[in-house]
Formats: structure tokens, sequence, C-alpha cells
């Protein structure tokens, strides 16, 4: 492997994530595991939040438990 760099093993499964600045920024610079991983999830809709606990039916409401206004969906919780 002379000349190549070695790529993290999430960056190689999706190429809609690859071409991201967002993911090359992240996934390009060492990070803890735990770190990319749930950025990863982020990036993939894939977190567990209350609204998607709701729509599967192991939560009886959807409201943030910090707000208690708003749906708690990602895009509440990160923004």
């Amino acid at each position: 492997m002379t000349g190549t760099t070695r790529r993290p093993r999430l960056m190689g499964r999706c190429s809609s994530v690859r071409h991201s600045r967002l993911a090359q920024g992240l996934f390009g610079k060492p990070r803890p595991p735990r770190v990319k991983f749930f950025w990863w999830l982020v990036m993939h809709g894939r977190c567990w939040t209350a609204d998607r606990r709701f729509r599967h039916g192991l939560q009886d409401s959807n409201t943030c438990i910090f707000c208690d206004q708003a749906p708690e969906t990602l895009d509440h919780l990160l923004l």
C-alpha cells in the first residue's frame, strides 16, 4: 500500500456519504470511533429519537423531554 491512504470502513459503504464535504471532514481526520459512529448515524437518520420510537410503537409520546413543546426529531435535537 505504498502511496495510498486507508479509508475508514464507514466511508466505503455509502457512496453518497463518501462525497459529502461533511463526511470527508469527519472521517478524514483522527476522531474517536464513537464520534464517527454517532455522526454516521446522524447522517443516515438512524438515531433513536422519541419521534422514531413513537413511530415504531415503543413509546407513548413523541414530545421532546427538554422543551416539552415539539416532537423530538433528530433535527430538533441537533439544531
